[in-house]
């Protein structure tokens, strides 16, 4: 799926959404620069993350915006993960589906945080008595 060094993922299941999530041709980019970490790590993207990389998704999310490249960036748009990302986990082994992650918004993760704290409430009183 990746040669380190290459610049090129090549899983057949991350290739699809690079192409009609992305638009993009081929296969997708892998950063070669950024250090340790970052490089044979990532999606490719301007290096530091300090411009758009002007490949942008279905929703004209700019892909400098996805969770995966090597630099978080935020500014006119949040962070996301695309199902590009979550076919790659896909290609290395992991069992992933694009539909059990929604998007984060601000009621998700309070409802998230909510149920979290719920959990780890009871499990404390449970301890205790």
């Amino acid at each position: 799926m990746y040669v380190n060094g290459s610049g090129e993922f090549t899983g057949a299941n991350t290739t699809a959404p690079w192409q009609s999530e992305f638009g993009q041709g081929g296969t997708p980019d892998v950063e070669l620069s950024g250090g340790p970490g970052t490089a044979n790590g990532h999606w490719d993207e301007p290096d530091g993350g300090g411009a758009f990389s002007g490949i942008t998704d279905a929703s004209g999310r700019d892909l400098t915006f996805e969770l995966m490249t090597g630099w978080l960036n935020v500014g006119p748009e949040d962070p996301f993960i695309s199902g590009m990302t979550l076919a790659s986990f896909q290609d290395i082994g992991f069992l992933a589906n694009a539909t059990a992650v929604p998007e984060p918004g601000t009621g998700g993760v309070l409802v998230a945080g909510l149920a979290a704290g719920m959990g780890w409430r009871r499990r404390r009183s449970r301890a205790v008595k």
